[in-house]
């Protein structure tokens, strides 16, 4: 069986728009609080900033704002696992999506 090519855009659009509703999802309350001096609050903020400009890369025809994005989503991700103990658990699994789906971006940019 051949694989589908033409369904790779609509695949890559629900990519970004799942990480975007992700970060939303997990992200959010933290960045409301508006608490400048927590780490936790800079590293929710950079995650909701990269998670937007991922999608508005996708928006573009180059493919600099996509890679960007996925380089930022994959090291703060990498950095969030370094912190944590490596058991298996929802956080874990969660962050490690995140960094495969940044390295994904910035290895493919926006192929369309």
């Amino acid at each position: 069986m051949k694989p589908f090519k033409n369904l790779m855009p609509v695949a890559l659009w629900a990519l970004r728009l799942t990480i975007a509703l992700a970060v939303y999802v997990r992200f959010f309350e933290i960045v409301k609080t508006l608490n400048y001096s927590s780490i936790s609050f800079l590293v929710a903020a950079l995650f909701c900033l990269f998670a937007i400009l991922l999608v508005a890369g996708g928006l573009g025809k180059k493919h600099g704002l996509t890679m960007l994005s996925g380089l930022f989503i994959g090291l703060l991700s990498g950095w969030q696992l370094a912190q944590m103990p490596m058991e298996p658990n929802n956080t874990v699994s969660f962050y490690a999506l995140l960094a495969a789906a940044g390295i994904f971006f910035l290895a493919n940019g926006n192929r369309k």
